[in-house]
């Protein structure tokens, strides 16, 4: 009919979205703001207003973008000073401003500050053993610390054991090497479970829990299932280092137990 061609002829209106389509600029400066956050979050700066510590923002105008853009700046800023140092005096181990160093005897094997960190900053396991102690101030004095002074000494107390001179533990020189020596160091000073070092390698004791006792000429000589107490690490690597004595010739006969084997 003449009413149905009109209809057909007739356009129809477009359909809208009631949601505009987000602008390039917005979309830029969201894009801008999530890497900012992202980069605040990783290099331990405060994160800009508006931004979560899942990196999501909600940064719409141009002073929150500038926000983002001088946190970023100033992270980036402080990371080209950051100096890559010792962790201790006589440690092998280095790093660089807010990072945990690798446990030492003086710190009972638990991690601590960098000695470059930021002053108050500490996510490790405990305090730096290693820091000077505060100078106290005086009155009408203004003191000044020379650049060329030496580091403040230390001395941990290391046990040393059969011939096994262990004073590397004392300095933070622990690389994880498995051997007698190194391994007795570490347990007859207390080192019982697993340890990390800075090349990225790991020791842990060995356990005996069925350890094999010493015979000789058909008749038991030594009993050593005192190895297998402590879930395994009976042995403490402490004395027993004459040929003549029963720790000595259990151990022999131990090679894989918690001390080796000579």
């Amino acid at each position: 009919s003449d009413q149905d061609a009109r209809s057909a002829r007739t356009p129809r209106a477009a359909v809208h979205s009631s949601t505009p389509p987000s602008s390039p600029g917005s979309m830029a400066t969201r894009r801008a703001a999530l890497c900012a956050a992202l980069w605040a979050r990783a290099a331990g700066t405060p994160l800009p207003e508006g931004c979560s510590a899942a990196g999501d923002c909600e940064l719409g105008d141009e002073s929150a973008l500038l926000q983002a853009k001088l946190v970023s700046s100033s992270a980036l800023q402080r990371d080209a000073f950051e100096e890559t140092v010792y962790c201790c005096p006589g440690c092998a181990a280095t790093c660089r401003g807010n990072q945990c160093c690798p446990g030492t005897a003086a710190s009972t094997w638990l991690t601590y500050p960098c000695p470059e960190a930021v002053s108050g900053w500490n996510a490790c396991q405990t305090q730096n053993p290693h820091a000077a102690p505060p100078v106290p101030p005086v009155v009408g004095v203004r003191r000044r610390r020379s650049p060329t002074a030496p580091p403040p000494a230390y001395a941990p107390v290391v046990v040393h054991t059969c011939g096994c001179d262990c004073s590397w533990l004392a300095h933070g020189q622990d690389d994880c090497r498995k051997n007698v020596c190194a391994d007795r160091c570490r347990v007859a000073n207390g080192i019982r479970e697993t340890v990390y070092c800075a090349n990225n390698w790991a020791w842990g004791p060995n356990r005996n829990h069925q350890p094999e006792n010493v015979y000789e000429g058909g008749l038991l000589k030594c009993n050593c299932q005192w190895m297998s107490a402590n879930q395994g690490l009976g042995d403490d690597c402490v004395g027993g280092c004459s040929p003549n004595d029963c720790a000595f010739k259990c151990r022999q006969a131990n090679p894989l137990g918690t001390c080796l084997a000579q």
